[in-house]
């Protein structure tokens, strides 16, 4: 059974041409889904066991659940299974949360064996990043390219900024650029597109982009860089058809881009986070003493110019200062609820993860790590998850249901 969040889909408590969001908070939901339960045990299931379940904003919505449950007496589910579902509280004054951005550059490709193409993609992805701001050649190569690829951002960071520098510009960048690598991440298996990763120290001083008919080390840096989404996914599928042993995903094209977020869902879930789930924004606590720009100068421009979590006009000033979130996560560590909460160490957002803590504290509450996961929840396919996470997941619901 599937129960759909308010303002999703058909369920539209308001009208969608004069909208106002009236009715979108957790609590709000959280009381539906205990209506709809308590309906279904009094008429129909009277003598079952119960499992809340969802991924990623299901995630969420199941353990905001279990949150109010404990609050408010309910006794609806027996166990809950969230997957990959972040809880970001960002800051006391924005709902930017770099904590997934964090978890991008420091864990996203990490723990795979030496020499590895995913260990050498790992180590090309963070090389990249440090020389775009480091190396001159790449540098002044990658702010032309930003200019005629991401123009409106460009234009936008010249409105907010006046006098913008090319500091300016190359904070707008890696705000970009972090968010394609998220994308990439979340939807696609390292494993099926680490061997892409071009290595950035073949670049030499004074190299031009596009001087010869083969690419360069720059034009193949550039190109994995700026190549867009569709390009992306047939490299994928192609290396994909040419590797004997690849880890395959076991989803169809289309399965695959409804795991990406629905427009016509779109704005609910971004009202949501400008309230009370928080929002991704990028990390850059990794930039080097002395670098071209300062971190501060980095935050100013996600927030001012390029990061802006869409919807922010409309709502800006609702942002409960991460309250929510914060409250959920300081619960877990005692709360009464049956939990296990699941995780793909190759999905950034795992970067909003549950604490550690919170599962050593409280053996009501377990966390299960799936060693090169990403945003997926089908446990049961050898190719997604790993033969450990899937026992340690049907073992933990088996136990809680059985107490």
């Amino acid at each position: 059974m599937e129960i759909e969040f308010r303002y999703f889909g058909d369920s539209q408590p308001e009208d969608m041409n004069n909208v106002n969001f009236t009715y979108l908070y957790s609590e709000q939901s959280a009381c539906d889904i205990h209506e709809v339960v308590t309906m279904l045990k009094a008429n129909l299931f009277k003598q079952n066991k119960w499992v809340a379940t969802g991924a990623s904003k299901g995630g969420i919505t199941a353990a905001l659940h279990a949150y109010y449950a404990d609050q408010k007496g309910w006794k609806d589910f027996d166990v809950y299974v969230p997957f990959c579902a972040p809880f970001l509280a960002g800051t006391a004054d924005t709902p930017l949360d770099s904590s997934m951005g964090k978890y991008v550059f420091e864990s996203c490709g990490a723990g795979y064996p030496a020499g590895s193409k995913e260990a050498v993609g790992y180590a090309n992805l963070r090389k990249i990043l440090l020389q775009c701001e480091s190396k001159p050649a790449l540098r002044e190569a990658v702010l032309c390219r930003y200019h005629s690829a991401f123009s409106d951002q460009y234009r936008n960071i010249m409105t907010q900024f006046k006098g913008a520098t090319e500091a300016h510009m190359l904070a707008g960048f890696y705000v970009s650029y972090m968010e394609t690598l998220i994308d990439r991440f979340i939807y696609t298996p390292f494993s099926q597109w680490a061997q892409m990763v071009p290595d950035p120290d073949r670049i030499k001083e004074g190299d031009k982009p596009g001087v010869t008919i083969l690419q360069s080390p720059l034009d193949q840096v550039l190109h994995f860089i700026f190549m867009s989404e569709d390009e992306f996914n047939a490299l994928v599928k192609e290396a994909q058809e040419d590797a004997d042993d690849t880890k395959a995903s076991t989803h169809t094209v289309q399965e695959m881009l409804a795991l990406r977020v629905d427009p016509n869902m779109d704005m609910a879930y971004g009202v949501a986070t400008m309230r009370e789930l928080g929002t991704v924004g990028v990390d850059f606590s990794w930039l080097p003493e002395n670098a071209f720009f300062t971190q501060a100068l980095g935050y100013e421009v996600e927030e001012k110019a390029v990061g802006r979590a869409r919807f922010w006009d409309y709502y800006e000033g609702q942002w409960d200062g991460g309250k929510l979130m914060t409250d959920l996560c300081n619960w877990l560590s005692s709360g009464k609820q049956k939990m296990v909460f699941v995780y793909g160490s190759d999905d950034p957002w795992t970067g909003g993860a549950i604490p550690d803590a919170a599962a050593q504290a409280n053996p009501n509450v377990v966390k299960v790590m799936n060693f090169g996961g990403w945003h997926d929840n089908f446990f049961l396919h050898e190719n997604n998850y790993t033969k450990e996470a899937s026992t340690q997941i049907q073992n933990a619901v088996k136990d809680f249901l059985n107490k």
